[in-house]
């Protein structure tokens, strides 16, 4: 049985940021790495940020490669398989992969391919 409760422990616990965001770009769930990335990064400093919008709280996100590519991961639905086998993913590459959840919330995860 899925216990959401350990799921989101196990998020808490791990080193790499994770956050999720809902269709419209709030913060449904932020771990402590991914605040210090978004600080670090962006200077993004969000003390109760669930249910904060990520756009317009910095321009760097917003206009940037981050926001471009949440933006374009909310949109295209595509399988990373296929930008694999095609090329358009190589290694060593930055990914920005997304997921649409049942509960209209979507998650970002970036990791280096």
């Amino acid at each position: 049985m899925f216990d959401a409760t350990r799921s989101v422990d196990l998020l808490d616990r791990i080193g790499e940021g994770v956050f999720g965001l809902d269709r419209d770009g709030r913060f449904a769930y932020l771990n402590a790495p991914a605040r210090r990335l978004l600080h670090g990064m962006f200077g993004l400093e969000l003390p109760d940020p669930v249910g904060c919008l990520i756009w317009g709280q910095s321009p760097a996100i917003d206009a940037g490669p981050l926001g471009r590519a949440l933006r374009r991961a909310a949109a295209e639905h595509l399988p990373v398989t296929a930008a694999v086998q095609d090329g358009r993913i190589k290694r060593g590459d930055l990914v920005l992969m997304e997921a649409m959840g049942g509960g209209f919330t979507w998650g970002a995860a970036l990791v280096r391919w």
